[in-house]
């Protein structure tokens, strides 16, 4: 929880309410960037993220592969997230599956 609460203050997103898919897919990436490449996320702003993101796209080919498999498991969620409360819960099951994932 407090995890995705320091990824929204460092996007300067909102907490409450409804988001966007888009918003959502952004969230999911952010996240996995911080969870599988770290980060802190308590130093960290949307500038920092942002650099992060660029530099994996052109430095490490398992990141476009990463993106889409979260982009995969976001297409297939029922319903799909779009609060606070199924975000998280959507998280927890991709960094959950995150192992399983870089064994294939």
């Amino acid at each position: 929880t407090e995890y995705l609460y320091s990824l929204l203050r460092a996007l300067e997103l909102p907490v409450s309410g409804t988001w966007s898919a888009e918003m959502v897919q952004a969230i999911a990436s952010d996240f996995m960037l911080v969870y599988a490449f770290g980060g802190d996320l308590e130093v960290s702003s949307r500038r920092d993220l942002v650099g992060m993101r660029r530099y994996l796209e052109s430095h490490h080919h398992g990141w476009t592969a990463l993106q889409a498999w979260v982009a995969e498991r976001l297409r297939g969620a029922e319903p799909p997230p779009r609060n606070f409360s199924s975000v998280l819960g959507f998280l927890e099951a991709v960094a959950d599956g995150y192992a399983e994932w870089q064994e294939r």
